[in-house]
Parts: structure tokens; sequence; C-alpha cells
């Protein structure tokens, strides 16, 4: 059974990256953002132009960007790793939380845009239509291969 674990300062959710490997750890196989914006959707982020607000207010002041997803189309994909080659930004995508029936866990979800003070795009909500002020915020987020733990 997956597990979180919500402590004082602290989330842990089960999974781990979806996007280009960006490790920075090398010996730990560990992604570690400093104070990222992040992002949370129950949706698939199925073009570039539902991220382009998102993205323009990450890189006019020089943040990184945690995409918490249900997953994501091809060609936004290819433009996230594109920029983030070339430098231009510091994201990652991490799947969001399933149930054993393979649902979106809500709730977690929701629990997380709470402690980071993030606004939780549903289902029936447009990415574009919300603008960057909206993304939460946390001190630290640590990313493994099985879990993320997102530090307040």
């Amino acid at each position: 059974m997956l597990q979180e674990f919500i402590q004082q300062n602290m989330i842990r959710i089960p999974g781990g990256q979806l996007s280009y490997p960006g490790i920075n750890n090398y010996e730990k196989e560990v992604i570690t953002f400093n104070k990222p914006r992040i992002l949370i959707t129950s949706n698939f982020i199925s073009s570039t132009r539902e991220l382009v607000d998102t993205l323009l207010g990450v890189n006019e002041n020089n943040e990184e960007l945690i995409l918490i997803a249900k997953g994501i189309y091809k060609d936004p994909f290819y433009t996230l790793v594109r920029n983030k080659e070339r430098g231009t930004l510091k994201v990652i995508l991490i799947q969001a939380p399933k149930n054993k029936d393979g649902k979106v866990r809500s709730g977690l979800l929701k629990k997380i845009a709470q402690v980071t003070n993030s606004f939780f795009f549903k289902q029936r909500t447009k990415l574009d239509k919300y603008p960057y002020f909206k993304l939460g915020k946390a001190e630290k987020v640590i990313i493994t291969k099985n879990d993320t733990t997102i530090i307040i």
C-alpha cells in the first residue's frame, strides 16, 4: 500500500520523476530543488500553450519549477527538455500519486496544495487561465526514483 507521511514541516509522496533525469547528486541518484515553485494538477499536460504563463513567470524570476501532474504529452515534454538542456529552465515533472485502480489521488494533491500555498488545478480547469502567482512554493524538494519529499 502506498503511504504518504505528513510531519511538521514535510510531506512525502510516492512516485519519482517522469521527466528528463537532471540528477544533481549522481552518487545517490537524487534531484534537489531549492525554493522551487510548484504547480499541482490532476490533469494531463497536453500542450505547451497550457504552460506558457507559468514558464514565463518562473523564467523571469529565475526560479525552479516542479510540475506534479497526471502525465504529459510529447509536445510539451520535448519543449521542457529542450529548454532545460539550453539552461533556460530548471524544471521537473513528477507523476501525481494514484490509487490501486489508477485514479489520481486528489485528496493527497489537495493536501500538497494546502501546505505549499498552491492552487490545485482540477480536472475541469485549464492551466492557461491561472496566473503565475497561483503556484505554490517550498523550501526544498528532494526527488528520487521512488518518492518525492517536499520540505516546507
